[in-house]
């Protein structure tokens, strides 16, 4: 009965779609819940060579920007030697993860 192997297949693929779908919303319900969840996570997907490679700094500068998006800092300097993931982390991560802009009006 090739039709009900091929509707036993859809049945088992979709099935397999919404079980990855259901983790996908887990994983992005738990990286939202910070920004160095965020740039931890989101790292294989940005730097896919390098592996990650957890540091003060970084959590400094996540916690800095954290403080910015809640607006308990106003103006934030980071100044960090070269290849520190300044970039990555206010450019993408901070924009991705941290949700709203941290400039003000009139800055």
């Amino acid at each position: 009965m090739p039709s009900l192997r091929a509707s036993l297949e859809e049945v088992t693929a979709e099935l397999e779609r919404r079980h990855r779908g259901e983790e996908l919303a887990e994983e992005a319900a738990r990286l939202s819940g910070s920004l160095h969840d965020f740039t931890v996570g989101a790292w294989p997907v940005l730097e896919p060579a390098t592996p990650f490679k957890p540091g003060w700094h970084i959590d400094a500068i996540v916690d800095h920007l954290e403080a910015c998006t809640r607006r308990e800092i106003r103006r934030l300097v980071i100044n960090v030697p070269p290849r520190h993931m300044k970039s990555l982390n206010v450019s993408v991560c901070g924009r991705c993860g941290g949700g709203r802009s941290t400039r003000t009006s009139g800055s």
